[in-house]
């Protein structure tokens, strides 16, 4: 296989030099370099594509490659394989070798870990890690819930306890905590969530595509409901049902939907023809449980066409696709006086979402909705619009299930030399974008859906966003450049011949790549080889490469922001001009403070003595909505002068400056100085937080302090735009048009950052009453964006 041309600096030791070992501050390695003349040989073919790889990538012999699976996409033949230690998974670890028909390389791919534990036995129980994840994610655990694995970490891999409380779907959530079997300490917490026969249906929907059309629903006999062997399509319908739902040794009555399959085929002519489209608000309609159906398993075919053996996990087989779901009336509002009266009609839901994990059903939800017991898609019943009406909104949530069998991106933030992005979620994200466009052949994604917010589409792919101009640290608006890039080649391509190759080298990527915690630069070049590796060849390639480059994507986004006496917000009014600030809970380290998404460069003026910072806060408030005792948003300043700030990654995300500033709040805004040493003429400055929980912040202003010339006089001089000049009122944004996340608490709310007021002062009260809260969808009003829609 011929010499990688380009490399990114934050890709392999063996893309630069083969057999060098990884500096620092670089990143696992991803695409592998194999000699031309290898082959792998058809007699037996697993083991000698496993050695091939192995020693390409000049593995250790203690690095394990268990095989997973052997598959044919187009011309080419994917091995994949899995990284073990001593009989345990390390997750998101493993490599793929892709070869052409003729056995010949086409692309490998690797990541492993080297620093494995020294033991397999663990010092923390199973019984006693499913009660620190049951603490963590607030729901109960038991030691069943619980698999021991070896976790990567930046500092090394250690031995975990990887533990799965049973979810609340259909509601979004779905916790993954993963404890320290040795220390007992929680590494990470994440919410897996993402998002004959015939029958009418739109196209694509009810804007881009508004005449109803004929299709096919494949439905096998002798099945008379929305249903296959792959998926099965219900309706959350309104039958005034009351039930009685026990948490914690607590008794609650709730007025909860039925799911129910209420579209049956015809008795005469076993079609589906008689439910058509009547309107975007009445819910429980017939036409959406067909509609769901019929675009999921659009997207299925869509995939199978590439790979005519693709399923999705094993967790998602059957996929349970949920249309109409709705919230009990007053709910949102904390009215909790109204959620048990079966008379008043539910409340809207207005979003959509996606979550692969099989989940271990707990009575909770076995008793409210006993039909559902794998990975589900699920479409609300918004106040405008049917989100299951929506096409691309369907397409976009089969897109995270394809990655989630595939590339399985990780939820968490991503620690580089630079600090923190969303980029494994916003990737997530920008793919799903991707083969949603694909398929409708339109750049703008969820026409119809964004009507729901008096917008156009959701997103739109042909966009002119840009890395770090256009970050904010919320992965729908991080994921906007990225597909914009993959975009903007697949639409200049001359036939749709040469875009669905250009569409089955992504797909190949994605069966072949390195999974999880994976950087923007790493998935762009792995995304570059497919394409030039494939029939498209080396111009195509190029053509990525390039739009890459122009995103700023490759050969790495550079995320320092220069001051330029303008207070600093994110450019999408849409997201109420706020940054991301995850809190420490987000990292599998325990880490002093969380490094924050960018930095920004400050010019200093001759004679400057203090530098003044502030910004103003939005909201404080954790990815769990759970009331579980984590700290408060709490942001400092992380400040070196004339050295830009770098983490270093392998030694657990330790920065090279020992300036650490703690920002004082007043009102809505915070602010700190700090001294600058005499004759520093630069500064580099990161919002970092040392709580727990994530925040929300905007208008990032600096000023300084210049110490007078001797003839000046005495008086000290301000140089810059004073912090508090750019504030426009108290809560820094028009509430009206971009509101905050709702029930989002203030960082000085002892609570925690609970979504919810609750009479009981005890612990257990408290997180019950949260918990019914999130199971019946208050976990929407913590949305981390404001203003629109994101699937």
């Amino acid at each position: 296989m011929r010499r990688l041309s380009t490399c990114s600096t934050a890709i392999v030791a063996l893309c630069l030099s083969v057999g060098a070992s990884a500096a620092p501050n670089q990143a696992p390695r991803v695409l592998v370099d194999v000699p031309d003349a290898a082959r792998v040989d058809p007699a037996a073919s697993v083991q000698s594509a496993r050695d091939l790889l192995a020693r390409s990538a000049h593995l250790s012999p203690t690095v394990q490659l268990t095989h997973q699976r052997l598959f044919t996409i187009g011309g080419s033949k994917v091995y994949r394989f899995g990284q073990t230690y001593q009989g345990l998974d390390v997750i998101g670890r493993g490599g793929a070798l892709v070869t052409y028909a003729s056995g010949k390389p086409r692309f490998a791919t690797i990541s492993v870990e080297d620093r494995l534990p020294g033991s397999v036995l663990p010092t923390v129980t199973a019984d006693r890690a499913a009660a620190i994840a049951a603490q963590r994610a607030g729901i109960p655990a038991s030691a069943s819930n619980a698999r021991l694995v070896v976790w990567p970490t930046p500092a090394g891999a250690i031995l975990a306890w990887s533990v799965l409380p049973p979810s609340l779907l259909p509601l979004p959530y779905v916790p993954l905590v993963v404890v320290d079997a040795t220390t007992g300490d929680v590494v990470s917490f994440q919410n897996l969530v993402r998002h004959k026969n015939l029958a009418k249906s739109f196209e694509f929907n009810p804007v881009s595509t508004p005449d109803l059309i004929d299709v096919t629903l494949p439905i096998d006999d002798p099945l008379t409901v929305p249903q296959n062997a792959l998926t099965e399509s219900y309706n959350c319908v309104d039958t005034h049902q009351v039930k009685t739902v026990s948490v914690f040794g607590m008794n609650f009555t709730v007025h909860v939907c039925e799911m129910l399959q209420n579209a049956q085929a015809d008795a005469v002519t076993g079609d589906y023809t008689q439910y058509g489209y009547v309107d975007d608000t009445s819910g429980g309609d017939p036409f959406s449980e067909v509609s769901i159906f019929y675009h999921a398993n659009k997207a299925y075919s869509f995939f199978k066409s590439f790979d005519p053996t693709f399923e999705l996990a094993s967790d998602s087989k059957p996929l349970f696709l949920v249309a109409n779901l709705m919230t009990p009336a007053g709910l949102m509002a904390g009215d909790f006086s109204k959620m048990s009266d079966p008379n008043l009609p539910f409340d809207p839901f207005p979003n959509a979402f996606s979550t692969g994990w099989d989940p271990q059903y707990g009575p909770i939800v076995s008793t409210l909705w006993p039909q559902i017991t794998g990975g589900a898609l699920m479409f609300g019943q918004g106040a405008k619009a049917d989100f299951a009406y929506d096409g691309d909104v369907v397409y976009h949530e089969f897109g995270h299930s394809v990655v989630a069998a595939t590339l399985k991106l990780v939820g968490s933030w991503h620690l580089d030399s630079q600090g923190a992005t969303a980029a494994p979620g916003a990737m997530n994200e920008g793919i799903a974008d991707y083969f949603s466009s694909a398929i409708t052949g339109d750049p703008a994604t969820g026409e119809y859906a964004g009507t729901e917010f008096g917008g156009d589409a959701i997103r739109h792919l042909d966009n002119d966003f840009v890395c770090p101009k256009n970050l904010a640290g919320e992965v729908h608006y991080d994921s906007e450049f990225f597909s914009a890039a993959l975009w903007a080649v697949r639409a200049a391509l001359g036939s749709d011949a040469d875009r669905r190759l250009f569409d089955e080298a992504i797909f190949t990527a994605l069966s072949a790549g390195p999974t999880g915690d994976l950087s923007y630069e790493q998935v762009a070049q792995l995304f570059v080889t497919s394409v030039e590796t494939s029939a498209l060849g080396s111009a195509v390639g190029s053509q990525l490469q390039s739009a890459f480059q122009a995103r700023g994507v490759l050969p790495a986004c550079n995320r320092t922001v220069e001051w330029t006496g303008t207070p600093i917000s994110s450019s999408d009014s849409d997201l109420a001009r706020h940054f991301i600030a995850g809190g420490t809970a987000n990292f599998t380290k325990s880490l002093t403070y969380a490094p924050g998404l960018f930095q920004v460069h400050v010019p200093l003026p001759a004679n400057t003595t203090q530098l003044k910072m502030s910004f103003v806060q939005m909201v404080s408030g954790g990815a769990n909505p759970l009331p579980t005792g984590n700290t408060p948003y709490k942001p400092a300043f992380l400040v070196s002068f004339d050295t830009p700030i770098e983490f270093n990654v392998m030694a657990g995300g330790s920065a090279n400056t020992n300036t650490l500033v703690d920002a004082a709040k007043s009102g809505t805004s915070f602010s700190a100085q700090t001294d600058v040493p005499a004759g520093a003429t630069d500064a580099y400055v990161m919002v970092v937080n040392k709580g727990q929980d994530d925040g929300y912040y905007e208008k990032l202003s600096f000023d300084t302090v210049v110490e007078p010339p001797a003839d000046a006089g005495a008086d000290v001089q301000d140089a810059g735009v004073e912090p508090d000049a750019a504030v426009d009122d108290a809560s820094g944004q028009d509430a009206a048009v971009n509101p905050p996340p709702q029930n989002a608490a203030d960082s000085s709310d002892s609570s925690g950052g609970c979504g919810c007021s609750v009479p009981s002062s005890s612990r257990t009260g408290a997180t019950a009453l949260g918990l019914l809260g999130l199971l019946l969808g208050s976990v929407v009003a913590r949305r981390r964006q404001a203003g629109r829609i994101r699937p």
